[in-house]
């Protein structure tokens, strides 16, 4: 694999975007110093020079040098999410957990693309959401979502005694809606890129802005 050269590629009052190689840079900042890190990382598909390693082995390996440098750099608070295919991140969770107190499986939902195998069709990839400690930063009220129908009909009841959340009818009070929305799920459904989108990219597995504003106002 040909590791690019550390290179300023845009410069702003608000920020910088570095292109280079991600464990030369990760260990170039100090300790605790990072918020938020979100890594799409090569997939062992082998279909391009960057993304070809000798073994599943190797390619976990690998891996693990940089997640251990990004736990190192990220804050109490911070978090670190990393996608990728489900058959694929399932082999570095476990590891990576011995740099992160906590994890939490997501799933990214898309319905638009098209299927030219003989198998599933693949309509989702996953991300690890790894957090530093308890203590991390998630913005729940930055990130709701509209409620279902059926909720908006009947926003003000009563918990059933055989809800779980009604003490067997001791907590007699009524729900009501959020005013700014619901709680995000862990399924998140946002179309891929495609032709004709205005930020597509010939990368072969770019991610949609909509799905990174999500998690930037989530955890940043």
């Amino acid at each position: 694999m040909n590791l690019p050269e550390n290179r300023l590629f845009y410069s702003h009052p608000r920020g910088e975007i570095w292109n280079g190689e991600a464990i030369a840079i990760l260990s170039s900042l100090p300790p605790a110093s990072v918020d938020l890190i979100f890594a799409d990382p090569p997939y062992n598909l082998k279909k391009a020079d960057w993304d070809n390693f000798q073994s599943q082995q190797q390619y976990i390996d690998w891996n693990l040098q940089w997640i251990e440098q990004a736990a190192r750099v990220l804050k109490p608070t911070g978090t670190l999410y990393i996608c990728g295919f489900s058959e694929i991140i399932a082999d570095l969770k476990l590891p990576a957990m011995q740099f992160f107190h906590g994890c939490r499986w997501l799933i990214w939902h898309y319905k638009n693309k098209a299927n030219l195998r003989k198998d599933w069709g693949r309509s989702h990839e996953s991300i690890l959401h790894l957090r530093k400690s308890k203590q991390f930063t998630f913005n729940l009220d930055d990130i709701r979502i509209p409620y279902n129908h059926h909720t908006l009909k009947y926003p003000d009841r009563s918990q059933a005694k055989t809800s779980q959340y009604s003490n067997k009818g001791k907590n007699n009070y009524s729900w009501q809606p959020h005013p700014q929305g619901a709680k995000p799920k862990d399924i998140i459904e946002i179309p891929t890129t495609c032709n004709g989108m205005h930020e597509k990219t010939p990368h072969p597995t770019q991610k949609p802005e909509e799905l990174l504003r999500k998690i930037i106002l989530a955890s940043s």
